[in-house]
Formats: structure tokens, C-alpha cells, sequence
């Protein structure tokens, strides 16, 4: 089953691509499979890489009502600045304005003293950009 599952896939893609994958050094399930015949290459896992750019994921909880959790992967270290501004530009919140390491990162957002309305989450990073995120906070 897996095996035509993976063969239908493949067919659907460029005869070019390759898969590669991390097999184990106990072979004895895999052994029934013609990967080879699949273009599946055997290797060791590939690191994660880090993409080239800042990378900001969706807020959440979006639209939230008093915290809302911020998730972000800077691609080397280096100076972030992260800002939330209200619809008219005005700085709202700072946070990290400092040298951070490259890599996933999170931070929360307690907004209890602002009003409810739109705002605006920007995370800029030296040399690799900017990213931006709309926020709605509810009451």
C-alpha cells in the first residue's frame, strides 16, 4: 500500500525530483521496498535549515482577547526588533530590542491595557529583513 501510494506521488511530480530519506540501520521492514526503483536515495536525515529570511508564523490566538502568542525563526544572529503599532502607526508595545540567537523563538503579548481594535506586529531583523503580522484584539 505504501509503496503505491508513494510510486502514484511520484508520478505526479518531475521525473527529476528525488526523494531522500533516512533509513534506519535495522533494514528488516524496509527490505521488502524497491526504494531504488522509487528514486528514493538513502542517506542520514538532512538538518532542519533555517530559512534565509525571518520567518513569522500566524499569531495565536488571532483574534484574541488579552494574550496572544507570537512565534518566530530568526535565520542568524543578529539585532530583532519587534513592535506592535495601532492603525494610525503609533508604537503601541516594544519588545526585544536586542542581539538574539538564530533559531526558533516565541514571546506573548499581554495587551491588557490596550483597547480593542486592529494592530499591527512588525519583527524586524538586521540584515534579513522584516516581517509583518495583522493582530485583532477583542474585548
Amino acid at each position: 500500500m505504501f509503496v503505491h501510494e508513494l510510486r502514484t506521488a511520484l508520478d505526479l511530480l518531475d521525473p527529476e525530483y528525488r526523494i531522500t530519506m533516512a533509513v534506519p540501520a535495522d533494514e528488516s521492514l524496509l527490505a521488502w521496498y524497491d526504494f531504488d526503483a522509487l528514486g528514493v536515495e538513502r542517506g542520514a536525515p538532512a538538518a532542519p535549515a533555517l530559512p534565509g529570511r525571518i520567518t513569522l508564523a500566524a499569531p495565536y490566538p488571532n483574534p484574541f482577547n488579552g494574550t496572544v502568542r507570537i512565534s518566530y525563526t530568526v535565520p542568524r544572529p543578529g539585532r530583532v526588533l519587534i513592535e506592535v503599532s495601532d492603525v494610525l502607526g503609533r508604537r503601541v508595545a516594544r519588545f526585544r530590542d536586542e542581539i538574539s540567537r538564530a533559531g526558533e523563538h516565541e514571546i506573548s503579548w499581554q495587551a491588557e491595557a490596550a483597547p480593542a481594535g486592529v494592530y499591527f506586529l512588525t519583527v524586524h531583523v538586521a540584515g534579513g529583513g522584516r516581517a509583518a503580522a495583522k493582530l485583532v484584539l477583542v474585548r
